[in-house]
């Protein structure tokens, strides 16, 4: 009786978003919502204090057509009895603004993005989610005005996710969630744990990102993450199981001035030496053909939960750099047969090109 009525309980049971109609958004704005209900309701939308109502059995579409059929531009606009509303369609031609679906608990499918040639949604800046337990499908591909990052935390149902072409700063998954595939844009911060039905990890690129926290997913190709993820500063690394060959073996030694993630998600932040060090976090089992002798000391002291296993050791020699008056500025180990440069894992500085000698 409360959706027949539109009682004050369905008034605050609510999603709501802002409508756009944009000239240059690349498909045709859209008039008429297709709203599938979880339960028999009569199926209301608020289009700016304009109310529109359909009687419609659980698991049929509800069209709701826009006052006079018109597209609308910058309108509020409320769904009602939220909690009972399992699809809303495709909003693509929308172009939805602010958009908040966290009451939105019945919610299987979200679709507010589109990957047709020319799409483009600018007016989608924040878009918010909380638990929404029943939730197998986001789409928010060339929404290129977000702003702000998405919790999909209580969202422990999600299956698969689209984000390319969008703006999506970063994304935080469901602990242990049911997630199977994501196509993610270049996000800046990206949390993953304990994802068993992955099966599909595609990131666009690992250049923007900053904050890392991958725990025991096995798909995700970790290694090759880190190597791309240039602009890194914070960093989790949990279940890692990675082989080098015979090169490519400094792919962890910028992380080791990184910040990192405790497992509540509090920041780490380095210490500056390597004595007692907790700032970036990883954990797994590590094989090199070939290793520099230093690493094995060095690594385990900074992570002491990491594995390290090699087939042949890089014989490593210290070369201390001193002052005119004999004052130690810096000591590094250097390869067999290479030049005593700076370019060991604990240090990036050539003491003679920064001026230091």
């Amino acid at each position: 009786m409360a959706s027949k009525y539109i009682s004050a309980v369905a008034k605050r049971n609510l999603m709501s978003f802002r409508i756009y109609s944009p000239a240059n958004g690349g498909i045709a704005p859209g008039t008429i919502l297709k709203i599938t209900p979880y339960s028999d309701l009569y199926v209301t939308v608020d289009f700016d204090a304009i109310e529109v109502s359909k009687r419609c059995k659980a698991g049929e579409i509800a069209e709701i057509s826009t006052p006079n059929g018109q597209p609308l531009h910058d309108t509020n606009t409320r769904v009602y009895c939220a909690n009972l509303i399992q699809d809303l369609g495709d909003l693509a031609p929308f172009f939805l603004g602010s958009a908040d679906f966290a009451q939105g608990t019945k919610l299987s499918t979200l679709k507010l993005g589109s990957n047709i040639s020319g799409y483009r949604n600018a007016h989608l800046e924040k878009l918010t989610l909380e638990a929404n337990p029943l939730l197998e499908t986001i789409d928010i591909r060339n929404c290129v005005g977000l702003e702000n990052a998405i919790d999909l935390s209580g969202c422990e149902g999600l299956k698969t996710i689209y984000s390319t072409g969008s703006s999506l700063p970063g994304v935080t998954f469901a602990n242990g969630g049911l997630l199977e595939n994501a196509y993610l844009n270049e996000v800046q911060s990206l949390v993953m744990r304990n994802l068993k039905n992955l099966e599909t990890m595609q990131l666009s690129s690992g250049a923007a990102l900053t904050k890392l926290w991958i725990e025991n997913c096995e798909t995700i190709d970790t290694k090759a993450i880190i190597e791309s993820a240039i602009n890194l500063k914070q960093v989790r690394l949990i279940g890692i199981d990675w082989n080098f060959g015979p090169t490519g073996y400094t792919v962890l030694n910028p992380v080791i001035k990184m910040t990192g993630i405790d497992a509540q998600g509090y920041d780490i932040i380095y210490d500056g030496s390597n004595n007692g060090h907790r700032g970036s976090f990883v954990q797994g089992d590590v094989h090199y053909d070939l290793i520099p002798e230093s690493y094995l000391t060095t690594y385990p002291a900074i992570w002491p939960e990491l594995s390290i296993s090699f087939t042949e050791k890089i014989p490593q020699y210290p070369v201390t750099f001193v002052d005119w008056d004999g004052t130690e500025l810096l000591t590094v180990y250097i390869d067999y047969g290479k030049k005593p440069v700076s370019n060991d894992i604990n240090t990036a500085t050539d003491p003679i090109a920064v001026g230091m000698i």
